[in-house]
């Protein structure tokens, strides 16, 4: 993501300022130990806390690029419970 907004910044899509929220989103997810990163992520996104520090990054690019977004977060979803 961070790689391809690069060239596409060249190119005048994005400012300065969102090159420097994509990147932090880069570093963090860059941060996750591989094997988080691997197989499903459906229980990841909701109980590795790494993940919330990326929604914030998200959201703060958002607000920076799109003014006042009112959109929220994804809440967070227990993980399941039991033998499933």
């Amino acid at each position: 993501m961070c790689r391809a907004s690069e060239g596409l910044a060249k190119r005048g899509a994005f400012e300065p300022e969102d090159q420097r929220h994509l990147r932090a989103i880069g570093r963090r997810i860059g941060e996750i130990d591989a094997t988080r990163r691997v197989g499903p992520w459906d229980n990841a996104l909701a109980t590795d806390s790494a993940w919330d520090d990326i929604r914030s990054l998200a959201r703060q690019f958002l607000l920076t690029r799109l003014g006042d977004w009112h959109q929220p977060l994804p809440r967070l979803v227990p993980p399941p419970m039991g033998d499933h």
